[in-house]
């Protein structure tokens, strides 16, 4: 069942990089209180059983998830076992879906959350919000922010986008991509949630509250 998925996969075959339990449980309340949700980077799936626990524990009427990484890491990596989790969600009453793409050059469909685990550079996230951030109406969920975080105040050096010939900004960190977009984007966002236990997670949330 997707419970027992979720359970299993939560507190069970941490590594250094995996969302905190704290962390996971943040982003099943805030789940819970959407309809539509996609996700940046799936790696071992965690934030997706997260994601989709929440929509399964929403009141809204067709609770969906689209989740976008460049590699899909199977059960033989101990990732999630797609077709299985598809059925499980779908018994759950959530449609779930995989795309594989780049989070840079794919267009996402209009969604109450996005979360964010990618590509971990100042660069890049900030290249996923100038594309997308118009299609997002409630909130932001971005893991890896902690400013004592692996990757919170330098790039990922290593992964697919150093292929590219990509750096719009000085800058580097994931703790620093998060502060600054919280004052670029005050008008229209603030933040709702920040930990810097382990690698960190910030959740922003729109100021619309017609939106919330």
């Amino acid at each position: 069942t997707l419970e027992e998925a979720f359970f299993h996969s939560s507190f069970d075959g941490f590594d250094e990089h995996d969302l905190q339990v704290a962390h996971i449980w943040a982003t099943v309340s805030v789940a819970s209180q959407c309809e539509t949700a996609v996700e940046f980077g799936v790696r071992r799936g965690v934030t997706t059983l997260a994601i989709t626990f929440g929509l399964a524990h929403s009141a809204k009427k067709n609770p969906s998830l689209t989740s976008y990484d460049i590699e899909l890491i199977g059960l033989d990596q101990h990732g999630l076992n797609w077709p299985g989790f598809i059925e499980a969600a779908r018994e759950r009453g959530v449609d779930c879906k995989f795309i594989l793409g780049n989070s840079r050059n794919v267009s996402i469909p209009e969604t109450d959350l996005l979360f964010i685990d990618s590509y971990h550079s100042y660069s890049h996230f900030m290249e996923e919000i100038r594309l997308h951030l118009h299609k997002v109406k409630k909130y932001i969920i971005m893991h890896d922010s902690s400013a004592t975080g692996t990757f919170g105040l330098v790039d990922q050096k290593e992964g697919y986008d150093q292929d590219h010939d990509y750096k719009n900004y000085e800058k580097e960190g994931m703790y620093n991509a998060a502060m600054d977009f919280a004052e670029m984007h005050s008008d229209e966002w603030e933040i709702f949630y920040h930990d810097d236990t382990g690698e960190g997670l910030t959740i922003f949330v729109t100021k619309n509250k017609e939106m919330r």
